[in-house]
């Protein structure tokens, strides 16, 4: 059950600070509220979810000596996010939320109609903006020679009066979040041979938010084994059916590894008892010597494997799921 809620609290969340509100049909301009006062103030309004603009958001700040977290940056910027943004009238009421805190508006609208309106509402009420999709569904619309949809959501592919069907790709995420889960740190090791994917490494190296991410976002269903010296790994690893362009080794730098550890003992309020005592595999954990053993046992795992090492030392869950995704795509176009 933990891993679900963790699903539904984290993986949405691309930005931390993000502060989400939903706009329905009943939406009431009474429903918005003054938001906190830093200089800074950004509003993400969507016709579905808003996680397409909180990601492209999340990639534009990267590019600043900023994030959106001011309890880590000392550039202050709140951001809310307006979900499903259905109509004028909640547009309407976000457009005027905009202009009354002096904040940038950012939105994401599939339907032409409500993209022109909400336009419209904001040149005329001089509130600055920016149209994530209108330029890039003008563009498609010439190129592929069409009109788009108009749909919210890229997994809605039709639409009634009381009912939503979705896309089998929608149903092949979900399936691989369920594969994922019960795939988790080692556990179930006879669904190896049932992975698209399988990730190893040391503990604290990030595999299972990175296993959800991937599987959540790219439909493939991960498992993932941790590798600890004084466990062997599971012998389903090393069975001939497991394609080993399929499997991939975490590695990380000893001194940021250490780092991590010592703060996990720390919330955990056990690095006192580890400094204290003198022996035993608790002790050890974030041990210098410990840890480069540990580092190395997993890089001869790997060798012996011959499968491809990632180095995640320093870069973000997204962004490592998306190099994995490119190396096992480019893996998968030379065996054919």
């Amino acid at each position: 059950m933990w891993k679900l809620v963790f699903i539904l609290l984290i993986i949405p969340k691309t930005i931390p600070s993000f502060r989400v509100q939903c706009g329905f049909s009943s939406f009431r301009h009474r429903l918005y509220s003054q938001l906190p006062d830093p200089e800074r103030k950004i509003i993400i309004c969507s016709d579905s979810s808003g996680s397409t603009a909180q990601r492209t958001l999340n990639c534009a700040f990267s590019q600043f000596d900023c994030t959106v977290d001011a309890r880590t940056s000392g550039c202050d910027v709140n951001v809310a996010v307006f979900a499903h943004c259905a109509n004028e009238e909640t547009a309407s009421g976000i457009v005027k939320q905009a202009k009354n805190s002096n904040s940038l508006l950012l939105y994401t609208l599939s339907d032409p109609d409500l993209r022109a309106k909400t336009q419209r509402m904001c040149v005329l009420s001089n509130v600055n903006y920016v149209d994530l999709m209108g330029d890039l569904l003008d563009k498609l619309t010439d190129f592929f020679g069409e009109a788009p949809l108009g749909t919210p959501g890229k997994e809605r592919v039709e639409k009634g009066l009381n009912n939503v069907v979705l896309s089998d790709n929608y149903y092949k995420r979900i399936e691989a979040v369920e594969f994922t889960l019960k795939a988790d740190d080692g556990a179930n090791s006879y669904l190896l041979k049932d992975a698209d994917l399988i990730l190893l490494g040391v503990s604290r190296t990030g595999k299972t938010p990175l296993s959800v991410v991937i599987a959540q976002q790219m439909g493939l269903k991960v498992a993932n084994i941790p590798l600890v010296l004084e466990v062997a790994p599971p012998k389903e690893l090393f069975e001939a059916c497991i394609d080993t362009n399929k499997v991939f080794c975490l590695t990380i730098n000893p001194v940021e590894l250490k780092r991590i550890r010592l703060n996990r003992l720390e919330r955990n309020g056990a690095a006192g008892l580890e400094r204290s005592m003198g022996g035993g595999e608790g002790t050890q954990y974030a041990d210098r010597n410990y840890l480069i053993r540990d580092l190395k046992s997993a890089r001869d795992l790997a060798k012996r494997l011959n499968c491809t090492e990632i180095d995640v030392t320093g870069r973000a869950v997204e962004e490592t799921a998306s190099l994995i995704s490119s190396l096992l795509l480019a893996k998968r176009k030379i065996e054919k």
